[in-house]
């Protein structure tokens, strides 16, 4: 593996990347029988994500996950590599499985159930990263997920100095591990339920995300977009607020959305776009991803040249 760290501006991601395998009904579900449908598999997991849309938008990156030597980690790989995603600092596992995430819905797309089998990504660990401490501390920033377990993100945020660090924090049980950094993260992205986790407030609608926010900030969070589903985001860099509309689209899919805004945030701060128009430019990236079937959309690349 080559270990050697790159010197042309890249970000860093830090985090899941699964083979994702999604089933859907086509008529009406029968629990406890087989029923008929289609199954989709595709790249996944949320860092990964994150990484493949900021190649689309036009950033170039270095993933750092853990894979299996196995034939879905290869897979990964490929996928990746064909991308332009870095891949050469990967955690590669032997005698492991890599990371999967096994999906059923039903004939409306709405989620029966699901199973994660993410094991592997505990080799994302202190040791390993700092075998890539070079690659990291000459990182324009770091893009990290929750996914991360507590021996991974210690570590990362004991040694980001100066590095920026931006968060996904994935879910309302994984955005609990983040409380003990709030105050060294530059920008989060929470859901309203993840805020509510991160600030132990209540959040009972959209209503809620101005007192949330601020609260983050009096956490120590630098930038803030809450998102809101179909109702946009409400986002703060700290001096400015705003409500930003979610753009029209036909949804076809809302997998990814997030990771797509996340991903045009950084994006619009490495190209020098101020807060307010990269959160235009997040939105614009989250319908473009909910218009699509795929979790990731190579339309991204029409929004990178961005001003």
């Amino acid at each position: 593996m080559n270990n050697q760290a790159k010197t042309a501006p890249y970000v860093a991601v830090i985090g899941a990347a699964n083979m994702d395998l999604m089933g859907k009904v086509t008529g009406q579900a029968v629990d406890g029988d087989s029923n008929p449908g289609e199954v989709i598999v595709s790249a996944g997991g949320v860092a990964r994500n994150i990484a493949e849309n900021l190649a689309h938008l036009g950033t170039c990156c270095e993933l750092i996950t853990a894979i299996a030597d196995d034939v879905w980690g290869a897979q990964l790989t490929e996928h990746c590599e064909s991308v332009s995603v870095g891949m050469s600092h990967c955690i590669i596992a032997e005698a492991q499985r890599s990371s999967s995430y096994l999906s059923m819905h039903d004939n409306q797309g709405e989620l029966i159930t699901a199973i994660n089998d993410m094991t592997v990504l505990n080799r994302i660990n202190e040791a390993a990263l700092a075998q890539r401490i070079d690659v990291l501390s000459q990182a324009a920033c770091w893009v990290i997920d929750a996914n991360l377990n507590e021996d991974a993100l210690a570590y990362l945020f004991s040694q980001a100095g100066n590095i920026p660090i931006w968060v996904d924090s994935v879910s309302t049980i994984k955005a609990a591990r983040l409380i003990p950094y709030l105050s060294a993260i530059h920008c989060l992205t929470p859901n309203r339920e993840e805020a509510a986790v991160l600030t132990g407030d209540y959040a009972n609608s959209s209503v809620s995300a101005p007192k949330l926010a601020q609260k983050l900030h009096d956490k120590g969070v630098d930038k803030v977009m809450i998102t809101l589903g179909e109702k946009g985001a409400y986002t703060s860099d700290g001096h400015n607020t705003a409500w930003v509309k979610a753009q029209s689209s036909q949804v076809k899919n809302v997998t990814g959305c997030g990771d797509a805004a996340i991903a045009a945030l950084v994006h619009g701060s490495v190209i020098g776009v101020d807060w307010q128009a990269s959160c235009e430019l997040a939105m614009s990236a989250a319908a473009l991803t909910a218009n699509s079937p795929q979790t990731n959309t190579p339309l991204l690349a029409t929004l990178g040249t961005f001003t």
